[in-house]
């Protein structure tokens, strides 16, 4: 999937319930942001991914106002920012990922205003400003587990 021009997935949920955007069976390549999902929505946000790179944007961007939300990434990501997630949903806000690089910024960037952020990286994570940046402002732990 290719967004020669922007993103390569945009998916804006404004008032229904769950979003989840499933790339792992093709990789994404986008000129702006790799994948970009904006949940006003009352439920909770997925993300699951494959390979992303990102020329300009993040790889991962997610905005979110439900319950809980997900960026599950399986293969590598890159993108000027690799994963840059907002959470302000009364849920927990959970990464899982395996390699992820930020060329331009951090490597991942999460900020959450629920009951919980949790950060799990399996390979390396790479930022030109900072590996990880983690914000919790919500009433639960903030957990940051890197494997490389």
């Amino acid at each position: 999937m290719t967004g020669a021009d922007g993103d390569g997935v945009l998916a804006v949920n404004v008032a229904g319930d769950d979003i989840l955007v499933n790339t792992t069976q093709g990789s994404v390549t986008a000129s702006d942001i790799g994948i970009n999902v904006l949940n006003q929505g009352s439920g909770d946000t997925s993300i699951v991914a494959g390979d992303i790179v990102a020329a300009a944007g993040a790889a991962i961007r997610s905005t979110s106002y439900g319950t809980t939300a997900t960026i599950s990434a399986f293969r590598a990501i890159s993108g000027a920012r690799g994963i840059e997630a907002v959470h302000y949903g009364t849920g927990e806000l959970a990464i899982r990922a395996d390699a992820v690089t930020g060329t331009t910024a951090e490597g991942i960037l999460a900020y959450n205003a629920g009951s919980g952020l949790t950060i799990d990286t399996v390979g390396g994570v790479t930022g030109a400003t900072a590996g990880i940046t983690a914000f919790n402002g919500g009433t639960g732990a903030l957990s940051v587990t890197t494997g490389d």
